[in-house]
């Protein structure tokens, strides 16, 4: 599960970067392109295994990237929060009965890189104190027309010294964005009280997606994400950052109608993403529980505390 099982590596190259993990400069070259982008690649660092973008973006552009959230407009055509919100509520449902099976409703909970404000509505509406902290203007201003929680316009890069200690800290498909993943995490670290929990969930870069379809392997790779993680990548990532003892299980997001539309269709359902289907629910539970059990899946969730 530790190694990247379908990838056969070009050969190695020497790129004008460092390795954002271990600081290596040696690399091999998993993708010569990203789907929105012809200046970036991808490239797997021969020491420690991270795979990242190449060249990784400087502050001020992934500052400009998600203020004026460019990734959205990556891929969506017409700006439709409502459907955004719709296709989101699979993940809200199940990110919020994860947090709410760890800590108790007197927690405070903040949620790093907050987006749309989905998940903290939702904690909210169940009765949790949870606070949302996003680093795009644009994303705060429309995730504070949208809840009553409150919402913090945040450089996620800042030291947080206004923020204050919380009870438990999530990171939603948000690691694989940051430049430092460590530094961030060491930072977030100060700011959990003593016993308090950090969740993580990033994609897995071992997803069995990547070998199987071509047009999905095309696809996968993108300028928004600086890293991809297996779960021994992951692991090496919280050791680093000070995270000694943790968990790290296996997430199937999205179902089998949506293996099979890949399959036939070669495109993702934009608009309409499946991450489940009701008319075949026996095929739906094999198919994610045998990618879990496997750890082929498209999702890592690791779970620590202080």
């Amino acid at each position: 599960m530790c190694g990247n099982y379908w990838m056969s590596w070009k050969k190695d190259r020497d790129l004008d970067m460092k390795c954002i993990i271990c600081g290596s400069g040696k690399f091999s070259i998993v993708s010569d392109g990203v789907r929105d982008s012809v200046n970036h690649k991808v490239a797997r660092c021969n020491s420690c295994f991270l795979v990242q973008l190449s060249p990784v973006p400087s502050l001020k552009e992934e500052k400009y990237f998600y203020d004026k959230d460019k990734q959205a407009g990556s891929l969506h055509k017409v700006f439709d929060i409502d459907g955004i919100k719709k296709n989101a509520k699979a993940d809200t449902t199940r990110r919020a009965d994860l947090v709410a099976g760890l800590v108790d409703k007197k927690s405070s909970i903040a949620d790093i890189g907050s987006g749309y404000g989905f998940f903290i509505n939702e904690m909210r509406r169940r009765g949790f104190n949870a606070t949302g902290l996003e680093g795009s203007e644009e994303r705060v201003s429309i995730s504070r027309d949208l809840t009553p929680a409150k919402v913090i316009h945040l450089n996620l890069y800042s030291d947080y010294s206004d923020i204050g200690v919380f009870d438990c800290l999530v990171l939603f498909q948000v690691l694989e964005h940051m430049r430092e993943p460590v530094k961030i995490l060491k930072t977030l670290k100060k700011h959990l009280k003593p016993g308090a929990k950090l969740v993580i969930e990033v994609p897995n870069f071992n997803d069995h997606m990547l070998k199987t379809n071509k047009a999905y392997r095309n696809f996968y790779w993108q300028k928004a994400h600086v890293s991809y993680f297996n779960s021994c990548v992951l692991a090496k990532v919280l050791r680093k950052a000070g995270f000694q003892k943790y968990t790290i299980q296996f997430e199937q997001r999205y179902g089998i109608e949506n293996f099979m539309h890949w399959v036939v269709e070669k495109k993702p359902q934009i608009r309409h993403p499946s991450f489940s289907s009701h008319s075949y629910e026996w095929l739906e539970e094999f198919y994610k529980r045998h990618l879990r059990s496997c750890g082929r899946s498209d999702t890592l969730i690791a779970v620590t505390s202080r």
